[in-house]
């Protein structure tokens, strides 16, 4: 799965599926409009360099809260929005990074692909 270094080809396989697995979860992918994927978009790319180093002490700031909320918005677990399901970071507590980057990946693909060529 994505790490630190963002694989352009797994964002882009996950972005055109609408889904991904993480440790046997399946979170599924909404359509977003382009507003929330800007807002997604430019938050990644302000934090790549931290993402770069290891560094995740952005999750800790109302920046990300805000980031959070929006994804939790547009990804489903089991049919429930992740931001209506109580507690599933406390039970999945093992996906919760690899989700973060992964879903920021893939809420931002469109404009990735763009600076790609594709």
């Amino acid at each position: 799965m994505i790490g630190n270094d963002v694989d352009i080809e797994e964002i882009k396989d996950i972005y055109e599926k609408g889904q991904f697995s993480l440790n046997g979860a399946i979170y599924h992918i909404l359509n977003m409009t382009h507003k929330q994927r800007r807002k997604v978009f430019a938050y990644f790319t302000s934090i790549h360099k931290q993402l770069s180093v290891g560094d995740f002490g952005f999750m800790d700031t109302v920046e990300f809260d805000a980031i959070e909320e929006t994804i939790s918005n547009l990804v489903t677990y089991d049919g429930s929005l992740i931001s209506k399901i109580p507690n599933h970071w406390d039970q999945h507590p093992g996906d919760y990074m690899t989700f973060v980057i992964t879903t920021m990946g893939v809420i931002s693909y469109p404009f990735l692909a763009g600076n790609l060529g594709g």
